[in-house]
């Protein structure tokens, strides 16, 4: 595989999962904070399941914040796989391998039966 090629591919991924990480940690903090509104007025009608249901997302929000960068991944490589470029360079990154540089992951590629990264 061009090692120019790989470097793009490697960019068009990295720029997903950003973008997958940035709109869900938006999504989720609007979610939270129209939550932080409604749960008095929730708490002083009496309707208990629905502000049962906030504060069950509410801490599902919360704990996702400090995961989301693999939570994105996830994702990311669940859309790259069924395209072939970037299925085949999906399989040799892991959760921690994208919040690296791209031309600090073109060795890893180019040669996936060496282990020449660096923790």
């Amino acid at each position: 595989m061009d090692s120019d090629n790989t470097l793009n591919i490697l960019q068009e991924i990295q720029k997903t999962q950003n973008n997958i990480v940035m709109y869900s940690a938006i999504t989720m903090g609007m979610i939270l904070i129209i939550y932080f509104f409604t749960f008095a007025l929730l708490a002083d009608k009496g309707y208990k399941l629905i502000l049962l249901f906030e504060i069950v997302t509410s801490i599902i929000f919360f704990i996702s914040f400090f995961f989301l960068n693999k939570i994105a991944f996830h994702v990311t490589r669940f859309l790259y796989r069924n395209r072939q470029p970037h299925s085949d360079i999906m399989q040799l990154l892991s959760a921690s391998d994208i919040s690296r540089k791209p031309e600090d992951l073109l060795p890893k590629i180019c040669n996936p039966t060496e282990n020449n990264m660096l923790p």
